[in-house]
């Protein structure tokens, strides 16, 4: 089975790069490498595009720049799902990182036969220097409306075969949107309480700036559509 791990990025207020060095590290730490790792980028310098051409020599990297739709992160992950060729689809974004060597491969396991799988992740911040919060993911029929009991695409793997796409009208609430695409097209995932992938949260993050008319605006979006 080839794994392509696919990673939106950009440039992060300057410090995208270096997430994106500590993400591929983890990577190449796996006792399984994946088939391809995938790098969409909506950076407008090349730090990000350095790092990655840097670890060509260590991984099978396949490097994008994407100019379209600059700053919506789901215009980015569908670029992804485009430009990758794998059987299976592990998502990850950039700030984020495998916990361990086993953890692509037990991500793959979980999967199974099924279309879509989640698994846990541990949260850390940056700010405080501390890990938190052992999240395991739960479907809630009301996640659409940004109630997101699962977490971010980080926890995802599924097959790129018949995958849907990410609305890219949605920013805060395009992960939420997605994982009820997911369950009313192919049912419940299988879900695994092990902690696979670690969840970084700092202040920087773009979705701390979203204004409340920004989400009022995207919550409209997700009620029209169911």
């Amino acid at each position: 089975m080839r794994v392509s791990v696919c990673i939106p990025t950009y440039g992060m207020r300057d410090v995208g790069w270096y997430y994106l060095q500590k993400n591929l590290s983890s990577i190449f730490m796996q006792h399984v490498h994946p088939y391809e790792v995938v790098i969409s980028d909506h950076s407008t310098d090349d730090a990000v595009k350095n790092v990655a051409e840097s670890w060509k020599r260590y991984l099978n990297i396949e490097y994008f720049r994407n100019t379209d739709n600059v700053g919506v992160i789901s215009s980015n992950l569908n670029n992804c799902i485009d430009k990758s060729t794998g059987d299976v689809i592990d998502f990850m974004l950039q700030d984020d990182y495998y916990v361990d060597p086993t953890s692509l491969q037990r991500r793959v396991d979980n999967l199974g036969d099924k279309q879509w799988g989640l698994s846990s992740t541990i949260h850390y911040s940056s700010e405080k220097n501390q890990f938190y919060w052992h999240l395991v993911p739960a479907y809630r029929p009301d996640i659409y409306l940004g109630f997101n009991s699962i977490g971010s695409p980080s926890l995802l793997t599924m097959r790129r075969e018949n995958a849907p796409r990410f609305d890219d009208r949605l920013f805060m609430l395009t992960d939420c949107d997605y994982f009820k695409q997911l369950h009313d097209k192919f049912g419940m995932p299988p879900v695994t309480n092990s902690i696979t992938v670690v969840t970084c949260m700092w202040e920087g993050q773009s979705q701390n700036a979203v204004s409340e008319t920004k989400k009022q605006a995207e919550i409209d979006i997700v009620k029209s559509k169911y």
